[in-house]
């Protein structure tokens, strides 16, 4: 089974004292990670924002290297609507 992940769920694994943990709850059979690009625009977007220090960053970008980011493209919507 593959997990598309939605941005809310990645600032909550992201904001949680025990990120690891988390992960392992929400993805117990090490399945495929995938993002939008779209939430990866959203998820540097509140970083930034918010002023995130470097340890949060960190753990972000790390994340992301982890996960498959899924182009947007026209088909997507359709599919989508």
């Amino acid at each position: 089974m593959n997990l598309l992940l939605d941005t809310n769920i990645v600032l909550n694994v992201i904001r949680a004292k025990d990120f690891a943990g988390i992960v392992n709850f929400i993805n117990p059979s090490n399945a495929q990670l995938y993002l939008s690009v779209v939430s990866e625009a959203e998820l540097k977007s509140i970083a930034l924002r918010n002023n995130w220090g470097v340890n949060r960053r960190a753990l972000l970008d790390s994340f992301l290297e982890e996960v498959n980011i899924i182009e947007v493209n026209q088909l997507y919507v359709n599919i989508y609507a």
